[in-house]
């Protein structure tokens, strides 16, 4: 299990962000919470997760895989003051879960980055899409505004058709 990133909600709810290979290994088993928006490993050698942890750090509050039948990692996470979870990372699956996307599909046979916002309970998608072109991409940071009206993603690409709107190169 690989935790890489934290934030703090608006109550002290510390949420975090990451990628795990279980039950891949059946020795490592990741604590995820019934009820929540993808409760079971959807397959590969990762999937990216997001946990919310109670503000005194003796619970989980939530705790939710997130991806499809490939490899999916989460890198990093922002909260707005709605507690909802946006997180960034990579995909390899044609099946990562959407909604309302940008990109619905996966582009070309490597990695894309993905955004994607998590509702304050954890049990849905407020927003899910893919980002990326034929080749290698990843989102690598994320911040947004407290009303997550303006978000900022960073990462790489290797893709020469990588989506660009009013570029300044």
């Amino acid at each position: 299990d690989y935790g890489t990133s934290i934030d703090v909600d608006s109550a002290g709810y510390p949420c975090i962000t990451g990628y795990t290979e279980s039950p891949v290994n059946p020795i490592n088993l990741f604590p995820i919470t019934p009820g929540t928006f993808q409760p079971s490993y959807a397959g590969g050698k990762y999937d990216a997760f997001v946990t919310r942890m109670n503000p005194g750090l003796t619970a989980i509050d939530y705790s939710t895989y997130l991806g499809g039948s490939n490899e999916d990692r989460g890198y990093d996470i922002a909260v707005d003051n709605m507690n909802n979870v946006y997180v960034t990372g990579f995909t390899i699956s044609d099946n990562f879960p959407t909604k309302a996307p940008y990109q619905a599909n996966l582009d070309g046979l490597v990695s894309d980055a993905y955004l994607t916002i998590i509702n304050e309970t954890g049990k849905g998608l407020v927003y899910s899409t893919y980002l990326g072109g034929t080749y290698y991409d990843e989102g690598r940071g994320i911040a947004i505004t407290e009303d997550g009206r303006n978000i900022t993603l960073t990462g790489f690409t290797e893709s020469l058709n990588f989506p660009i709107e009013r570029p300044y190169q």
